[in-house]
């Protein structure tokens, strides 16, 4: 559904492009942190017996399901499912 009119677009488009690359990527990231929230609320509100692993899981497959054929996914989130990560700092991720 597109029922944005095209002035309107122009200007946002705009109001973007002024803003630094900086500004851009926290807007994103931002987003994304609050997509991320919303759909683990959902999860946890339709399946509160779920632990914290397969929330992950099904935040994955929320996420990226679609992006994988059926048995790469599932693949995928069995790891997630079964492995427990620690970022250490912005380019350091550990297993725990």
């Amino acid at each position: 559904m597109n029922d944005t009119p095209l002035h309107i677009m122009d200007r946002m488009r705009g109001m973007m492009r002024a803003r630094s690359p900086l500004e851009r990527m926290r807007m994103g990231a931002s987003m994304f942190g609050t997509s991320h929230l919303l759909v683990a609320a959902g999860i946890r509100r339709d399946h509160p017996d779920y632990n914290e692993a397969r929330l992950r899981r099904e935040i994955f497959l929320r996420f990226y399901g679609d992006n994988f054929d059926p048995i790469q996914g599932k693949h995928i989130a069995d790891w997630i499912e079964t492995h427990t990560m620690e970022i250490k700092d912005s380019s350091t991720v550990v297993e725990k």
